[in-house]
């Protein structure tokens, strides 16, 4: 495949919507994930990491047969569908109050 093929491939996916929606879910998880972590004690950031491990030690034993693509892209899927699970409940915590 031709180099500007390739360019213009990578251009249309980096300029789709579900490409921006996740980024932007992605960079909001973390950054309210890590926030909220930093405001643990010691003690409880370690029992969270600990379980994050253990979590993920299952996601890999789950994902083992997985190619590289469809493993990366169920870990982008999973985080964007969090964050919008997540901004429903927002939505109607504020619609509530």
């Amino acid at each position: 495949m031709g180099i500007f093929k390739k360019f213009g491939k990578a251009y249309k996916v980096v300029g789709s919507e579900t490409y921006r929606e996740t980024l932007d879910s992605v960079e909001k998880i973390a950054v309210g994930s890590y926030q909220l972590l930093a405001d643990k004690t010691p003690d409880e950031q370690t029992q969270i990491l600990e379980r994050v491990t253990e979590l993920l030690s299952k996601l890999h034993d789950a994902t083992d047969h997985e190619t590289p693509l469809v493993y990366s892209l169920t870990l982008l899927t999973a985080i964007r569908s969090h964050h919008l699970a997540m901004q429903q409940k927002a939505d109607e915590g504020n619609q509530r109050g």
